[in-house]
């Protein structure tokens, strides 16, 4: 397989699999890197992805296994999470172009104080652009564990916003 049929494989899934990636480390630094590995393994196997039946559920499963290699190798860290919230000089005016940039990092805050399996679930749903069918498999859940999980967080999400 050249590099044009791989890129004709398999980067159509590049956003997803980085959506996976983020749902399950939670980190934009780690999910880039196992993305990156992830691609790097595909790469290494490319002869045999002509074989494969199903190329996104498959570029998934190496996506998701290779985050699980990367949770299991940190496990013995501590979760460390950033100390440091920056102290805004001022509101963003409507014209700020940093505005829509402050609210995602906003949301993203609210999202990472969800509990683990809600948003893992919410995040595949939301990046990775998973159905709960999807959103199953990859974390190896029901479907109707999914659907709860999504309710609950998306009630905390509203909760939070109204506060």
């Amino acid at each position: 397989m050249d590099s044009e049929e791989f890129k004709r494989l398999v980067m159509p899934h590049y956003r997803t699999m980085y959506g996976v990636a983020a749902a399950l480390l939670g980190d934009c630094d780690l999910s880039s890197d196992a993305v990156q590995d992830a691609m790097v393994r595909l790469w290494e196997i490319r002869s045999g992805l002509r074989d494969v039946r199903n190329i996104r559920g498959f570029v998934m499963k190496v996506t998701r296994n290779i985050c699980l290699d990367s949770m299991r190798r940190d496990r013995h860290m501590a979760d460390i999470s950033d100390p440091v919230v920056e102290q805004e000089a001022g509101t963003p005016g409507e014209d700020d172009p940093m505005a829509a940039t402050d609210t995602l990092r906003h949301v993203e805050r609210m999202m990472s104080s969800l509990p683990d399996a809600q948003r893992k679930v919410l995040m595949l749903r939301a990046y990775a652009d998973l159905d709960n069918d999807e959103i199953a498999e990859q974390l190896g859940i029901s479907g109707d564990t999914v659907r709860q999980q999504l309710s609950r967080a998306r009630r905390k999400l509203r909760e939070m916003c109204r506060r």
